[in-house]
């Protein structure tokens, strides 16, 4: 296990690292088989995964987390990497999800701020314009933290 703590990113206030969305399932689907995932939020996740990964990131494979639908890591040889966590809740036919990165280093690793900064705005890019290009995301905002709703921003950064 690694001991990884928060890197430092010059002006990491104005990064737009986070992104709501909502994606339209067929109304034929229950709702009722979900226990704690929801297998379109893992779906959504793997194809960004996939999209990084043709541009050219590497990165660990995409997988069901923690309080969260799906999240993978993308690795930078400085041992800076950039978390990709993506939560979603099913509502009437739409599923709303909501795509958070964060930036973290090893504990004992030193990475300037100007180039964890270059490396997560890098990123975010990336995911923004993953997301924009898969067909089933009806709506997509791109917001930094401060930006999220109040009750949405304590729930996902508790």
């Amino acid at each position: 296990m690694m001991f990884r703590r928060a890197a430092k990113a010059t002006r990491a206030e104005e990064i737009k690292s986070c992104f709501v969305l909502a994606v339209r399932v067929d109304s034929r689907e229950s709702a009722t088989f979900r226990l704690f995932r929801d297998p379109v939020g893992m779906e959504i996740l793997t194809n960004v995964a996939e999209r990084l990964r043709i541009a050219g990131f590497r990165m660990t494979a995409p997988k069901p987390r923690k309080a969260c639908d799906a999240a993978f890591r993308v690795r930078f040889e400085d041992h800076l990497d950039i978390g990709v966590t993506l939560i979603a809740e099913r509502e009437s036919g739409v599923v709303g999800c909501t795509v958070l990165t964060n930036c973290s280093v090893r504990a004992w690793s030193r990475v300037s701020p100007q180039l964890a900064r270059s490396r997560w705005m890098s990123v975010c890019v990336a995911v923004e314009e993953a997301l924009s290009a898969d067909s089933k995301v009806q709506s997509l905002r791109s917001l930094t933290r401060k930006e999220l709703p109040e009750g949405e921003r304590a729930e996902l950064l508790a």
